[in-house]
């Protein structure tokens, strides 16, 4: 009878024991899917946070090149004087046709990544490269047309302008390119090399 009923709890024991292995190993694979699934959700939340930042960014250029165009050739148009601007108007609408084509190309080479958890940073990855070129490029692409339309305006204009005017319109060129290099130094890069360390933390792991 006492071998019978150690023998009894000896199978007890070991099936416990089994079943505490099976039911820890349940658990973690069920936390690795949580964490999976909280991590894919939070990569999603943060490519959709970046879209929308770039898209802000590509109308509110556009909208404000097309301003500075309309503005540039209103006065010629309207008074018959000042044909110099016409030229910063072509520049400055050429910006804003610049951007909006820029849009839907980026649009498109979106749709190639797919809507897994890598495809989502990969998605993410290539918003922020834009913001990145972007902010590399400001000084091509909108303060140089700027310049010209300014120094224009300034150097064919009727009336001869004082020159602290002239420090005044670089003091802010030069400010427009600093604020764009220190939101670059602090806000993009980083933020493009935390997720470029994501993805090769994942790359790893499959």
């Amino acid at each position: 009878m006492e071998g019978t009923l150690e023998g009894t709890m000896q199978e007890l024991t070991m099936n416990f024991d089994e079943m505490q292995v099976i039911w820890d190993s349940q658990n973690e694979r069920t936390m690795y899917a949580l964490d999976t699934g909280a991590l894919h959700e939070s990569i999603r939340r943060r490519g959709r946070k970046l879209g929308w930042t770039v898209t802000f960014e590509e109308f509110t250029l556009a909208l404000i090149c097309l301003f500075v165009g309309a503005k540039q050739a209103w006065d010629p148009l309207m008074e018959g004087k000042d044909h110099h601007q016409y030229a910063g108007a072509v520049l400055f609408v050429g910006v804003a046709i610049y951007t909006l084509v820029g849009r839907v190309q980026r649009l498109k080479r979106e749709r190639a990544f797919s809507s897994t958890m890598l495809g989502e940073l990969e998605r993410a990855i290539f918003r922020i490269a834009c913001q990145v070129r972007r902010a590399r490029t400001f000084v091509w692409w909108f303060l140089l047309p700027a310049a010209v339309t300014v120094a224009l305006s300034l150097l064919d204009s009727d009336d001869s302008k004082p020159s602290w005017q002239w420090v005044i319109v670089l003091g802010a060129f030069f400010l427009g390119q600093w604020v764009v290099r220190l939101g670059l130094r602090c806000q993009h890069l980083p933020a493009k090399s935390e997720l470029e360390a994501l993805r090769a933390k994942l790359l790893q792991e499959v």
